[in-house]
């Protein structure tokens, strides 16, 4: 008989706030954390502010050459830890796992560019072998292991919270961290562990990140700071960067159970696919993604009571979704409320996926749906319940978190915790 897996503990740091009571608050009044910024590419991004990683992290060997996002996904997995009743420090949680997510690259390529002058001749042409031998003897090594280096948060984690269990560290941008928290549930059903830490952290507020998002048109072109994010509204013209981190304590129902420990949803299934295309958003593998997951847990379309959505805010993808939406749930589809927090947050790219998943869980606790921002003139050809304007209170039990992008996609299935038995609910 496969086990039955929960969420435990939740932390999150992200633009709309550090920890969840801010974020979900922020997240609930559809309040745009985007701001104008001048060093990037773009107009405006949702940066986090007042961020202290000293005070999640004590040992200044890892603050040294801390890269932000790490320090984000590090203070969340404490968050969350500690949410679930476990106190850094106090308890050696031994065969614990880590599952993350990250599309970690080079963030920080001022190091980079300061050793350029030492592998360039007389014409100004960059020569590689002068590179490896010369230039690279005046970057500090730690430099590239810890900024380029994708499974040095996981390290830390691992480390710091006495997580030696199995691990994981997944590369598949956008779904990262949403893949990182199926995998982790997988392995939790089948026995392979009774705990684990899964979620993702990134950062897309560097010119490399916002260049790449820039060229494949994903980002908008508004100087409005407030506005520039509009999901499946008729004016929207791209999404807005952002950064953080998001994770949850995933327990064996038992476990959890036997430890008191409070539970915020029971994961039911998960499914990723791939597209076609790596750049191109594809309807059936994002529907066949959703099909396959509620078919895991034998939920129906019409038990589903709310979905949490990409909602990139792009002209193609916000269709794609839809398309898939219809063509996954039926008929169904159009008495489900939906909605993306985008437009709150900003693009987290690796971590979007389980800030999702955080907020649809949170959504079954507080019977709250949570609107889409800035969705005021509807799309003809995106004709669904996205939640316009305000919350809505309600009374659920079961949502759906999605997620697409880089050629892959994502889903989630999680139901609010009871703990009477199914046939009396």
């Amino acid at each position: 008989m496969k086990r039955r897996v929960v969420v435990s503990g939740m932390g999150m740091v992200t633009p709309a706030g550090i920890g969840l009571e801010p974020n979900w608050q922020n997240v609930v009044e559809g309040k745009s954390m985007a701001l104008p910024v001048n060093d990037l590419p773009v107009s405006v991004a949702a940066q986090i502010r007042d961020f202290r990683p000293e005070e999640y992290i004590k040992d200044r060997r890892i603050l040294r050459f801390l890269p932000p996002e790490d320090g984000y996904g590090i203070a969340s997995a404490k968050m969350a830890l500690e949410d679930a009743g476990f106190k850094a420090g106090e308890v050696d949680l031994g065969e614990g796992g880590v599952y993350l997510g990250s599309s970690k690259e080079i963030t920080w390529p001022d190091w980079i560019f300061s050793a350029l002058p030492e592998s360039t001749d007389e014409d100004e042409s960059v020569y590689t072998r002068k590179f490896g031998t010369q230039a690279m003897q005046k970057i500090n090594p730690l430099h590239s292991l810890q900024h380029y280096l994708p499974n040095a948060c996981l390290y830390y984690i691992s480390q710091i919270f006495k997580l030696h269990g199995a691990n994981n560290n997944f590369i598949t941008s956008e779904v990262a961290s949403l893949q990182a928290v199926g995998e982790a549930f997988y392995a939790i059903r089948e026995g392979d562990s009774d705990l684990i830490l899964a979620g993702g952290f990134d950062s897309t507020l560097n010119r490399a990140s916002a260049s790449c998002l820039g060229s494949l048109g994903l980002l908008s072109r508004s100087h409005d700071p407030r506005g520039a994010c509009r999901p499946f509204d008729h004016l929207r013209d791209g999404t807005v960067l952002g950064e953080g981190a998001g994770m949850v304590v995933l327990e064996e129902l038992s476990q959890a159970l036997a430890r008191r420990a409070r539970i915020y949803a029971e994961i039911l299934g998960f499914s990723s696919t791939t597209n076609p295309e790596i750049s191109i958003p594809h309807s059936k593998s994002l529907s066949l993604a959703i099909e396959k997951s509620l078919s895991e847990g034998s939920i129906s379309p019409s038990e589903v009571g709310y979905i949490n959505l990409q909602g990139n805010a792009t002209q193609m993808g916000d269709i794609v979704e839809t398309q898939a939406l219809k063509m996954a749930l039926g008929n169904s589809v159009y008495d489900i409320p939906l909605s993306s927090t985008k437009p709150i947050t900003g693009h987290l790219r690796a971590a979007s996926g389980v800030v999702g998943l955080i907020h649809a869980s949170l959504t079954l606790n507080h019977g709250i749906l949570p609107p889409t921002a800035n969705y005021q003139y509807p799309d003809p050809e995106c004709d669904l319940d996205y939640i316009p304007g305000e919350p809505r209170k309600a009374d659920l039990n079961v949502a759906v978190s999605l997620n697409y992008g880089g050629g892959r996609n994502a889903a989630v299935v999680v139901r609010r915790f009871s703990y009477l038995p199914f046939f009396l609910r």
